[in-house]
């Protein structure tokens, strides 16, 4: 018997994306987001009644056991001790480092001038006058070759 003829005649589409034509991508394109739509469209109200099941009943049992508004007061109370004990911590680790670094060690601070131009330029081994014309344009075409920066503007 001969040789079976299934199977693709030429090359396959996936491997050459050229062979889409603009028209089937639209159509490809818009059938998936149709589909996608469609199904959160379904499952999202069943989403929905899950989270609202769980979640605020969840939500209701743990922060308000008492009920009421006694409840909501206590959990104020509680929680506002609770940020402000963080906060308090924070400020004295915050006033132990400062202390530490700038009284113990004596580190002071340095002002480090801004790079210039010309300090650009001279590590990129290029002159300081292209660098400036570089600066001025909105885009640029930079390439590399033989190790010397080609700068090109952009139309």
């Amino acid at each position: 018997m001969g040789k079976s003829r299934q199977g693709p005649s030429g090359p396959l589409i996936i491997d050459v994306p050229e062979l889409i034509t603009p028209r089937r991508k639209w159509i490809e394109s818009g059938v998936t987001v149709l589909l996608w739509v469609s199904w959160l469209y379904f499952i999202a109200p069943i989403l929905t009644l899950l989270c609202w099941i769980f979640g605020i009943k969840y939500f209701y049992e743990v922060f308000f056991p008492g009920g009421g508004l006694g409840s909501l007061i206590y959990l104020l109370k509680s929680g506002g001790i609770t940020i402000a004990v963080i906060l308090f911590i924070d400020i004295l680790w915050i006033d132990y480092n400062y202390y530490w670094v700038f009284k113990v060690l004596h580190i002071k601070k340095e002002y480090v001038p801004h790079a210039t131009m010309q300090d650009f330029a001279k590590m990129l081994h290029a002159d300081p006058e292209v660098v400036e014309l570089m600066n001025r344009e909105n885009r640029i075409d930079v390439t590399i070759k033989d190790n010397r920066l080609v700068i090109a503007k952009s139309k």
